[in-house]
Order: C-alpha cells, then sequence, then structure tokens
C-alpha cells in the first residue's frame, strides 16, 4: 500500500519542497461536485438515480468531511486494482465542517465534523468493504487525532436514496480548533488562512512570518510539528457527538 502521509513526487525541476507546500495548502484537495466510484482506472462519477442492486451489500457508511471526499487522497491510501471505492454525495443537517485542533503529517489543519443545531453541509460517504475499512483506519490516528464514532438518528439526504440514518465517522479528540470563542468552520476559513492562524496561536513571537515559510517549518522538523499540533489542541474544544457511540 502507498503510504497514506506521503507528500507529492518531486516534479522535474526538483522543488519537492514547494509541491509539498502547496500540498498543505490546497487541503481538502479536489473533490468531485457529486457521487463517484475510484478504481484502477482512475475515477468516474456515478450515474444519477438509483443505485445498482447489491452494489453497497457488505461495506459500511464513513462520512467524509475532508480529504477523504478526494480521489487524489483516497489514491494514496488504496492500492490500484484493490476492490472499487464507492464514495455517494449528501446533504447532512445539524452538523457542520469544522477543523481540527490538530496538524496533519502534511502540515494540513484538517477537517471534523462538528454539531451545529440548524446547519446544513454538503458531505461524502465513504463506502468501505472490511479491509477498505481497516486501511483507512491506519491512516486517521485512531486514539490521538480521531475516534471512531458510530451516530444514530442523522438527517441526511442522500443524493442516491440508501435511507441511511446511522453512519460512522472520524470525529477530532483534540476537539475543534476556535479562533476567538468561535469555531473555525470551513465556510470561513481556507487552508491557507488556517495555518496562518496556527501559526499565530502556536508561535506568536513570529508575527511577520510567512505561511509558506511556516509550513515548510512543519515538513522540515517532524518532532517539532508534532508538538506544536499537540500544542494546538489547547485551542480546541472536544464535544462528543450527540445520539452516538465511540467504537474506536
Amino acid at each position: 500500500m502507498k503510504h497514506a502521509n506521503e507528500k507529492p513526487a518531486e516534479t522535474a525541476d526538483g522543488n519537492a519542497l514547494q509541491d509539498a507546500i502547496a500540498w498543505a495548502k490546497a487541503y481538502p484537495f479536489r473533490q468531485p461536485e457529486g457521487s463517484f466510484i475510484m478504481d484502477g482506472a482512475g475515477w468516474r462519477p456515478l450515474p444519477e438515480g438509483p443505485l445498482p442492486a447489491g452494489l453497497l451489500q457488505g461495506r459500511e457508511a464513513v462520512i467524509a468531511s475532508g480529504s477523504n471526499a478526494s480521489p487524489e487522497r483516497l489514491q494514496q491510501k488504496f492500492r490500484p486494482g484493490e476492490e472499487a471505492v464507492i464514495v455517494t454525495a449528501a446533504w447532512i443537517g445539524d452538523y457542520a465542517i469544522a477543523h481540527s485542533a490538530h496538524i496533519s503529517s502534511y502540515a494540513s489543519v484538517p477537517a471534523t465534523l462538528h454539531h451545529l443545531p440548524g446547519a446544513r453541509s454538503r458531505v461524502f460517504i465513504n463506502w468501505l468493504t472490511p479491509s477498505q475499512l481497516e486501511a483507512m483506519h491506519a491512516t486517521e490516528a485512531l486514539g490521538s487525532h480521531y475516534g471512531y464514532y458510530r451516530l444514530h438518528d442523522l438527517a441526511l439526504e442522500c443524493d442516491h436514496d440508501s435511507g441511511l440514518r446511522s453512519a460512522h465517522v472520524y470525529w477530532s479528540l483534540p476537539g475543534t480548533l476556535h479562533a476567538d470563542g468561535r469555531p473555525a468552520l470551513a465556510a470561513d476559513w481556507d487552508q491557507p488562512a488556517l495555518l496562518n492562524l496556527a501559526r499565530r496561536l502556536l508561535l506568536p513571537e513570529n508575527d511577520e512570518m510567512p505561511v509558506d515559510d511556516f509550513i515548510a517549518l512543519l515538513l522540515g522538523d517532524d518532532e517539532r510539528r508534532r508538538a506544536l499540533s499537540v500544542a494546538l489542541g489547547d485551542h480546541g474544544i472536544f464535544t462528543p457527538p450527540p445520539r452516538g457511540e465511540r467504537l474506536r
């Protein structure tokens, strides 16, 4: 399996660091507008209308609020030629997409769901086989960055009506990142702004540091990045999801 946290390969001009900086700022990466299927040939949209009978049988529904809805990211997590990954689009009520109070190994501030009554958010559902689920677990830093939860009584409007009212999710354990007492919602913060916020919170003495330099610092020193990630947790607020339980 390709290592799920690897940085983009070096380009022909040898500018690997600039590629990695661009990758960090591109989170949550390119995402299709609707449902899709990904296999060894790449990804392609799923036709509109009901899904073929049995297509989702034996698969677990896992809500993707961030990069797990990106074919680019999923291609890093699963081997070409393995079983297809099926991803369906949906709207979810009473939850917003926010950002977790930690820093990923590739120097992005990743996403998490955040309970927010009255919100309505566009999400995706990864339908994973048992082996795909174990591979996904291995990329999500279970127990430190995320817990694996089952949510119940969901208000889901799926593009392909699956009657889904319960689904799984990777829920931030450091909690939702807050700025000035407010949750850092994806609708309000793009990734460069989030990284600049993290720099201001973590390195206030370096007020003039450009965001690209901060990313380079994170990428160049894993030990310091891990320490800064833990420190960012001081700016998170953890609230467990309502009507759900932690499985891992």
